[in-house]
């Protein structure tokens, strides 16, 4: 064998050394690199999965039977109306069943990572200090006791080990809610283009989703002002029995053509 080639075999195991070792750094880069791509994906699962949860609700929220239902009873401190206050909302996301362990709230666990550290709402301010319903579907003491405050509110949701911005307009659901201020609970709530608004924006009423099914054309209520019924005479009525009795009552207002006429009043007897 020639010193020729003596060198070229002595020379060959250094450079092969030196690749293995640049295999080796470049497959644990590769290997960090997956782990980031892998946690990302699933960052980015869960962030989707939680967009698609708040966006669902949002919807399901703008009815007022629906909100109510699902925010109802909750507590809600009025003298820190501003403050996030804990809140739990009585339905499920997905196909589990609606049952209380599976309510959204502080600490669900929605599987594969994703876990909600909080579930808040505040008012962003108050839209009327003093509303009461006509109709009441629960034993009410007095007309003190049915005194409820309004707010535009907020809902915000704070996920675990998620890089996610809860201020965002379409992270948070903003909705109406009425709190009973005796006992300081939420008492009902409706989105902001819901047709309960529509009752207490243009006709000044009080929405009741407490009335039952047989009177649900009249939940919306008259608060302040009386709503009058219009007859068949000219807008008047010629008889004292009222349709739904048991909310209009007759108020006579004179007599023509020797026929005494009648209007139709429902007023809020808690006023």
């Amino acid at each position: 064998m020639s010193p020729m080639q003596l060198n070229r075999n002595g020379s060959a195991l250094p450079a092969i050394l030196m690749v293995a070792a640049i295999l080796a750094v470049s497959s644990v880069g590769l290997l960090d690199l997956m782990r980031n791509l892998d946690t990302s994906a699933g960052n980015q699962v869960r962030e989707e999965r939680l967009q698609n949860m708040v966006k669902t609700l949002a919807s399901t929220m703008e009815d007022v039977i629906d909100c109510t239902r699902i925010l109802g009873g909750n507590a809600f401190n009025v003298s820190i109306p501003a403050n996030e206050q804990a809140v739990v909302l009585k339905t499920s996301y997905g196909t589990d069943p609606i049952v209380p362990a599976n309510y959204i709230q502080p600490g669900k666990n929605f599987g594969n990572g994703l876990v909600l550290s909080n579930v808040t709402i505040r008012a962003i301010s108050t839209v009327n200090a003093d509303m009461r319903f006509a109709y009441s579907a629960t034993p009410i003491g007095s007309a003190a006791e049915t005194i409820m405050t309004k707010y535009l509110a907020e809902i915000k949701f704070y996920p675990s080990g998620m890089n996610w911005n809860a201020e965002k307009s379409d992270r948070k659901i903003k909705l109406f809610i009425k709190v009973l201020n005796a006992t300081n609970q939420i008492w009902s709530c409706h989105g902001t283009t819901s047709p309960a608004e529509a009752c207490e924006i243009v006709l000044g009423g009080t929405y009741n989703p407490y009335m039952p099914d047989a009177l649900a054309e009249y939940r919306c209520n008259p608060d302040r002002t009386c709503f009058v019924l219009k007859g068949p005479s000219n807008g008047l009525h010629i008889t004292t029995t009222c349709p739904v009795p048991g909310l209009y009552q007759a108020q006579e207002i004179g007599s023509m053509s020797g026929v005494t006429h009648y209007l139709c009043n429902w007023c809020n007897i808690y006023r």
